[in-house]
């Protein structure tokens, strides 16, 4: 658990870097698996060829030189897309590489969140998805390999993405709203002053455009 606030706040503190490294995803994993994985090292791709159910990830040879072209596409490519989209994209994309011997999951999850704060889709971090993963795990595990089974056709994972942001959007307003009229207010005022909240809608930051708010729910 320790670990897991470890990361958030990693991701919390560099939300406003513009360039992602290997170095950068590197730190990230060393906070996440530290004292815990299972096989290989925290913080250094894996060495040694793995296997996560059905899917077999490329070899170990191949993980920097995918990994570089990820980066380049989150670096350069992320933002022509919807902030929900890429997120989806850039979680899948990571699991299917699967850079290390351990901790890929939360790894991925992370860097997921990670690129919803870098664009500003949360700018006080009152939220994390992985309350909707963790509720169904087998669900979770589905989704990825539904991927894999249709041929690399992300719709249904970025569909399922999708209500799982949409339902952790809605849990967090619900929890605004139960507290103190004080603390309540203060939130409120902070969220109003950025962002613009719908109970059935995603959220979007205020003077979105059209097209980027269609794009986003």
């Amino acid at each position: 658990m320790l670990n897991y606030f470890a990361g958030l706040r990693y991701a919390e503190k560099h939300a406003r870097k513009r360039a992602i490294r290997h170095e950068d995803v590197l730190e990230l994993h060393g906070l996440l698996a530290s004292q815990v994985t299972d096989q290989g090292e925290a913080g250094r791709y894996r060495m040694i060829q793995v296997r996560v159910g059905r899917h077999v990830p490329p070899a170990a040879a191949d993980v920097s030189g995918l990994m570089f072209e990820l980066l380049e596409w989150w670096n350069l490519r992320a933002t022509e897309l919807s902030p929900v989209l890429s997120s989806a994209i850039l979680h899948y994309r990571f699991e299917w590489i699967h850079p290390f011997a351990d901790g890929n999951g939360r790894t991925g999850r992370a860097l997921a969140l990670w690129e919803l704060y870098r664009r500003g889709f949360d700018s006080h971090h009152i939220f994390s998805v992985d309350e909707y993963y963790w509720e169904d795990r087998p669900a979770y595990y589905e989704a990825l390999d539904a991927v894999r089974r249709a041929g690399e056709d992300l719709t249904g994972w970025l569909e399922y993405c999708a209500e799982g942001l949409r339902q952790t959007l809605e849990r967090a307003w619900t929890r605004v709203q139960s507290f103190s009229a004080p603390a309540m207010g203060k939130l409120v005022s902070c969220l109003t002053n950025g962002w613009c909240f719908a109970a059935r809608d995603f959220r979007v930051p205020r003077g979105a455009s059209d097209e980027q708010t269609r794009r986003g729910l």
